[in-house]
């Protein structure tokens, strides 16, 4: 379905045309894939297009939400406004983020098009990552992308075992922090990796106390992940999905009409697999 969507250059796009050593642009995407998103696209798989126009340009802009409650409150927006039987064509529907971002970086290497993406988190947490990035640098005025939290230690991330989650004596995960087998998790939601620091501080207060919540853009880390020289760091990094976007997509999959997305076209397989 999001191969109909189409993308303008981004920072970001550019980068993930570049042939690097590390890590692949499919490895990418398809660690991008366990992120829930969201559009809002006819049956065929259409895609909504707003526009924007100034003295400079005149583009079509594509919503993807990572929110799923910033989703619902857009598209409840959108029908009130459009003309019924236009709003009727319409729904939200769930995809991945990789998906998004692939049909991005395709689009992103055609220079003439006339269409930009917009990925859109809650406005809390952009603003949280606003507060936090200043504090980096006062003069910043807009975070710049999609904010992604994580543990980081000065100018370190902070990196755990594969195995860190463990259920503890009252159910709840225990975090156990180690040196071998470095994964790099990366959370949409601070409260996730607030949740993390709580853990971390239970069973590590040593840790914990030279450890801070950070913030990174999502374009950076991708960035990072595509350099040659960050092999480890690309390999060790891990999205956390937001757990409220995951049930979402199961309300929204309940929700949809049948066969809503029948006649939209198949991705198609990676790496032109059959």
């Amino acid at each position: 379905m999001m191969r109909r969507i189409v993308c303008g250059a981004v920072a970001l796009l550019l980068t993930l045309t570049t042939p690097v050593k590390a890590l692949t642009d499919r490895q990418i995407i398809d660690k991008l894939n366990t992120i829930p998103a969201f559009a809002i696209v006819t049956k065929e798989g259409n895609p909504l297009v707003g526009r924007i126009k100034t003295d400079k340009e005149d583009v079509g802009v594509i919503v993807v939400f990572i929110d799923g409650t910033l989703a619902r409150k857009s598209f409840d927006d959108f029908k009130k406004n459009a003309p019924p039987d236009v709003s009727k064509l319409y729904q939200v529907v769930p995809i991945s983020l990789g998906e998004a971002f692939e049909a991005a970086r395709k689009e992103g290497q055609n220079k003439d098009s006339k269409i930009r993406y917009s990925f859109q988190a809650a406005p809390e947490t952009v603003q949280s990552a606003l507060a936090k990035a200043q504090k980096v640098d006062a003069n910043l005025k807009e975070f710049p992308g999609l904010p992604v939290f994580y543990l980081g230690r000065g100018t370190e991330p902070l990196t755990f075992t594969r195995g860190m989650f463990l259920p503890g004596k009252d159910g709840k995960p225990i975090v156990y922090p180690r040196i071998t087998e470095p994964l790099l998790p990366f959370f949409f939601k601070e409260k996730d990796v607030d949740d993390l620091y709580t853990q971390l501080k239970e069973v590590q207060p040593d840790l914990a106390s030279k450890a801070s919540v950070q913030v990174m853009s999502l374009f950076r880390v991708l960035d990072l992940m595509l350099d040659p020289k960050n092999e480890r760091l690309g390999q060790a990094v891990n999205f956390v999905a937001d757990e409220d976007a995951l049930k979402y997509v199961d309300t929204i999959q309940k929700a949809l009409p049948p066969n809503f997305l029948k006649d939209a076209p198949k991705p198609a397989a990676p790496d032109g697999k059959p």
